[in-house]
Parts: structure tokens; C-alpha cells; sequence
């Protein structure tokens, strides 16, 4: 009986080993917001990895995104946020944390490197 729960939990984690992607580490931290001032309508989390560096992503679902609220930033990165969904318009760039808002919405954003690193 003690093997096989043993056996088993070894087999477990040899798998989710495998499922996680090799060097790829979270960079930045984000919490979205449905209105300014980063204090109503938390939308929840975003972590931005070092696999995604200048990649442009939209904001997904119907949720309008009012501000964006930086838990940490690792040294030599940052967040640049625009207000369409194609990373063109009205670019923001955050490199310390705090509270971002808009000037009308956030629809996309993108994990940029500084030369800081």
C-alpha cells in the first residue's frame, strides 16, 4: 500500500515537471481594474513572464479596464498598457509599482525590457 502511494505520487510529479516550462519566470505582477484609482472592480491578477517579452496581448472578455495596479517589477523590465487591442495607441509604460489609470480604457499590453538591466 505504501508503495504504490508513493509510487504514484513520484509518477505525479515527474509529469507537472515536465508540463512546466524550463527558465521562464514571472517578471511583473498586475492587478486589473474595472474603474481608476486601482480600488473598485478588481478584475484579479496578471503575471507577465519572461516568455512573452514583446508580445502584444489584448485584454480578453468584455471587461473594461480602468486601471492597472503594479504588485512588483523586476529590474530591467516593464509593462507598456495602450488603449486599443493591437499595442498602438496611447502607450503607457510602467517600470515601479503603484497605480496606473487611463485616459479612457486599457485594451491590450505588452512586457517590454528597459536598459536598466
Amino acid at each position: 500500500m505504501q508503495f504504490t502511494v508513493l509510487f504514484y505520487t513520484l509518477v505525479a510529479l515527474a509529469i507537472s515537471a515536465l508540463a512546466l516550462p524550463t527558465g521562464d519566470v514571472r517578471v511583473i505582477q498586475l492587478r486589473l481594474w474595472g474603474e481608476a484609482g486601482c480600488t473598485e472592480q478588481n478584475l484579479g491578477e496578471l503575471g507577465l513572464y519572461k516568455s512573452t517579452l514583446d508580445q502584444c496581448h489584448s485584454f480578453l472578455g468584455n471587461y473594461t479596464i480602468g486601471s492597472v495596479s503594479t504588485e512588483f517589477v523586476n529590474a530591467g523590465y516593464a509593462t507598456q498598457l495602450f488603449s486599443d487591442t493591437a499595442c498602438q495607441d496611447d502607450q503607457v509604460e510602467v517600470t515601479t509599482t503603484g497605480c496606473t489609470d487611463a485616459d479612457t480604457v486599457f485594451g491590450s499590453y505588452k512586457l517590454v525590457a528597459t536598459t536598466e538591466a
